[in-house]
């Protein structure tokens, strides 16, 4: 159907303007007209505006028509003009724009190209789905738009072919040929590899023929040679257990060893050791290969140590106060022979204090001149009723150019015709005042003998005397208290009142027969007792004489005569003297015979009958145990566990 009204939603031109400014005043018309003939009712036909179809379909912006025509109102269909009479027939319309669409997809489709190759070529065009999309408000359009194919494929359209075959149909091509790549030059590490390269012609069934390298681009020639690397790495076992030389079990000089070899592991075979010092898993410092033995230590754990000391070095000086040093060592049986270890072992483990090194030496020099030297005399003893003063008094001897030293007062009275100066004098002499004296006198002492004898103690006069430090009592003489007391001086000594009866006891059983065979002696200790009597309580031993003074023969209880029968069996070691140290120092071994003797008849018997009563002596002992001088004795150092061996 047509359209009588066309409206617009954007803002109009110019000419759009004088357009609508015409479709108004026509349409006005057209109102009026209809009113007049509503208003009359009688008018059957009128002129009418009746608009024509757009005359594009979609796409491009279209126009319709307008045209004026006598329409009979009851029917709404055209008459002849002349049915309207003497009607004014309005003016024709200008042409207006009408609404658009979307028009539907299209295939464009180019030419198709040149032949790709010779033989067995293709040709391409391109075929493309093409649109002319119109905007959504209708007031715009794209021509030729590019669409997915499936806008022309839906709408029923098939889609040209894009290639073509060309070409003939049977011919050859060029290309490089390349083989596999040989050994790696190097047998391990960095190196090249070669393989052949030739140029083959293929024909269209598949066929390869080794033709000349000039068939074949040389720009795409592929490399005949390349880098290789051939990875050789070190297979490297664990260490062993440390060994020590000689048999020991512990010490600083054991080492361990360990498996070392170098792997082609592209080949897996074993190559030489040189091969694998590129190896960058192992860092070995300062180049080279991994160490196949490494020396080791064990802490040497002492059970039965002791301490052993060398030979007195000469003395520092020919006279005088010189020194001699001397090797003490911690000696632990560790192994075959006995190993030095550190001091601790023995210093922890042993009662015995650790033997002195160093020892003083030298005879003394002769004095070239002696004197006798003393110091000031202290203050007095006391203020008065006779003090003392004391002061040290030694002989001084001069050595050489040696300072002064002290002397026994002998040899100052044996070169020196003045006698020793005493060493204290009296002073304060003079009477004290004494107001308040009294006897003052300690315990008695013990008896001077276990039966009898007397007993002492000290019985002074004093006087008080008030002094800065407080008050104390001073000694004086006895006369003051005679004088000033009724009292009498206290005894100072009395006897003991005990009895005691004397008689000899063993100290110590009989010893063994001094013989095995034959007569002998066996001796006891025999010691001079007291007894209280008559209690008989033990009082203790006394000097022999409080018994040989009574008669008491204490010899013949001492000692008795005894005897032992002759037997076969009896037997005795007898060993030789040691034989020579077999080293000269860093310890050696000496030797000697050892036999069974029959103690009697002097008759040399089987071993086994002198074990039965007595421990076979040695016949084997460490000698030159000093270190020699180039050995390090690292045991004096401290360092735990460590130590140097005897051999």
């Amino acid at each position: 159907s047509g359209r009588a009204v066309v409206e617009h939603k954007r803002r109009p031109a110019a000419g759009e303007k004088r357009s609508q400014r015409f479709a108004m005043i026509f349409f006005a018309s057209i109102v009026a007209l209809l009113l007049s003939f509503a208003c009359a009712q009688e008018t059957a036909f009128v002129y009418t505006v009746i608009a024509g179809s757009c005359d594009r379909t979609c796409g491009h912006l279209g126009t319709f028509p307008s045209l004026v025509a006598c329409v009979d109102s009851r029917t709404g269909g055209s008459v002849n003009t002349a049915s309207c009479g003497d009607q004014v027939a309005p003016p024709t319309p200008p042409r207006q724009a009408c609404r658009r669409r979307s028009c539907p997809g299209n295939w464009n489709i180019s030419d198709f190209g040149p032949c790709s190759a010779t033989c067995e070529g293709v040709q391409v065009r391109s075929v493309d789905c093409v649109q002319d999309v119109v905007s959504a408000d209708g007031n715009s359009a794209t021509l030729g738009v590019i669409v997915n194919d499936s806008v022309c494929t839906d709408a029923g359209l098939f889609k040209p072919l894009t290639t073509l075959a060309c070409g003939e149909s049977t011919c050859f091509t060029y290309q490089w040929s390349t083989g596999d790549y040989g050994a790696c030059s190097s047998r391990c590490g960095p190196g090249s590899q070669s393989r052949p390269v030739v140029c083959q012609s293929v024909a269209t069934d598949g066929t390869t023929a080794a033709v000349s390298d000039r068939e074949c681009e040389e720009d795409d020639r592929p490399e005949a040679d390349r880098a290789c690397d051939v990875d050789c790495r070190f297979v490297i076992g664990n260490w062993t257990d440390c060994v020590f030389p000689g048999g020991y079990r512990c010490g600083d000089n054991g080492f361990q060893t360990r498996t070392v070899t170098c792997l082609n592991a592209d080949e897996n075979r074993l190559v030489d050791l040189s091969s694998c010092e590129d190896d960058p898993t192992i860092v070995v410092e300062g180049g080279g290969t991994p160490a196949g033995r490494r020396l080791c230590d064990v802490e040497c754990v002492c059970e039965n140590p002791s301490w052993v000391t060398g030979a007195y070095s000469a003395c520092s000086l020919t006279c005088g106060n010189g020194t001699r040093t001397r090797d003490v060592l911690c000696r632990c049986p560790l192994g075959p022979v006995d190993a030095v270890v550190n001091d601790t072992e023995c210093s922890s483990k042993l009662a015995a204090e650790r033997p002195a090194e160093q020892d003083m030496c030298g005879d003394r020099c002769p004095c070239t001149m002696t004197r006798w030297e003393a110091s000031e005399f202290s203050n007095c003893s006391q203020e008065c009723a006779g003090g003392i003063q004391t002061r040290r008094v030694w002989c001084a001897c001069q050595r050489g150019n040696e300072s002064d030293v002290m002397e026994p007062d002998l040899t100052c009275r044996n070169d020196l015709a003045a006698p020793k100066p005493s060493d204290t004098q009296d002073c304060n002499v003079q009477d004290c005042p004494c107001t308040n004296p009294q006897w003052d006198f300690s315990r008695f002492s013990e008896c001077t003998r276990p039966c009898g004898g007397t007993q002492t103690r000290t019985v002074s006069c004093t006087c008080p005397i008030e002094t800065n430090q407080g008050l104390f009592r001073r000694i004086v003489n006895d006369s003051i208290c005679q004088d000033q007391l009724v009292q009498a001086r206290p005894e100072s000594e009395r006897d003991c009142p005990t009895e005691c009866c004397y008689a000899s006891f063993p100290t110590s059983p009989w010893s063994a027969c001094s013989v095995t065979c034959g007569d002998g002696t066996q001796t006891r200790s025999v010691s001079c007792g007291a007894r209280v009597c008559p209690s008989g309580e033990f009082v203790g031993e006394v000097a022999d004489g409080e018994c040989t003074n009574r008669g008491i023969d204490l010899g013949s209880a001492r000692v008795r005569v005894c005897s032992a029968p002759v037997r076969e069996g009896s037997a005795v070691w007898e060993a030789s003297e040691w034989t020579a140290c077999s080293n000269t120092c860093g310890g050696g071994v000496k030797y000697r015979k050892v036999e069974c003797v029959d103690k009697c008849s002097g008759k040399r018997r089987s071993k086994k009958k002198c074990r039965a009563f007595y421990a076979s002596p040695s016949t084997i002992q460490a000698c030159k145990c000093i270190p020699c001088k180039f050995a390090t004795l690292s045991a004096l150092g401290g360092g735990k566990g460590k130590g140097f061996f005897f051999r």
